[in-house]
C-alpha cells in the first residue's frame, strides 16, 4: 500500500465513524458529481472539509473502499463504504495514534 496523503486519511477515519457514507451520483449524461452524505463531513471548529473525488478514487484504488449502485426512484447512485481492509486500516491507524499521543 502507498503512503495516504493527509486528506486521504482524514476522509477514511471520517467513513470508518458509525453512518458515514458517501454516494456519488451515476446519473447518464450528469457532467457534475451530485453527492449525498457529505454533510457530516465537519471540522470541530465548525465548517465543512473540502472534498476532493479524487481522494475517493485513491482510496478505491487502494481497496479500501468499494462502490456499490444503489437507486432511488430509479436514478443511479454509486455508495462507498469501507472495505474489510480500509476498516482494519482505520482501526490500527487509530490506535497507533493514540498510543502515540
Amino acid at each position: 500500500m502507498s503512503k495516504l496523503t493527509h486528506q486521504q486519511l482524514r476522509f477514511l477515519f471520517w467513513l470508518s465513524l458509525p453512518g458515514s457514507f458517501l454516494e456519488v451520483s451515476r446519473k447518464v449524461g450528469f457532467m457534475d458529481d451530485e453527492y449525498n452524505g457529505l454533510q457530516g463531513y465537519a471540522k470541530k471548529q465548525g465548517g465543512f472539509y473540502k472534498f476532493d473525488i479524487l481522494t475517493l478514487y485513491a482510496l478505491e484504488g487502494e481497496g479500501l473502499v468499494k462502490g456499490e449502485i444503489v437507486y432511488y426512484i430509479g436514478i443511479p447512485w454509486e455508495k462507498y463504504t469501507l472495505t474489510e481492509k480500509g476498516d482494519v486500516t482505520a482501526s490500527l491507524l487509530s490506535i497507533a495514534k493514540e498510543f502515540h499521543e
